[in-house]
């Protein structure tokens, strides 16, 4: 969730406003992340929901990388914001993988 917020306030203070399409499309996938994991950790689902919830997640995460790098590259955010928010969202990643693991790990049991 810090790292969903972090991308928001970047989004609004450096002017990507006037890059809408870009911006939306940021903003939708970092929030994607955490109201999958949300979604899926809701006491109502089974495992393999959760699992499938997480996996969207992930991929939300993928699509926010590769949005990231396009507005570095177009220079619409600076290379070393870029690079720190890019290591928040590879930790997110890798937080979200060892869930994942953990999950499989407990289902296959």
């Amino acid at each position: 969730m810090d790292c969903a917020e972090e991308v928001l306030r970047l989004t609004d203070e450096n002017g990507l406003s006037r890059k809408f399409w870009l911006v939306d499309q940021i903003q939708r996938a970092v929030a994607s992340i955490a109201a999958n994991i949300a979604e899926g950790h809701d006491g109502q689902f089974s495992k393999r929901m959760y699992l499938k919830h997480l996996f969207i997640a992930r991929g939300s995460l993928a699509e926010t990388l590769t949005f990231l790098e396009l507005a570095v590259r177009r220079k619409y955010i600076n290379k070393e914001v870029g690079r720190t928010l890019w290591k928040q969202l590879q930790k997110s990643g890798r937080l979200i993988n060892g869930l994942i693991r953990s999950l499989a790990a407990k289902k296959a049991a």
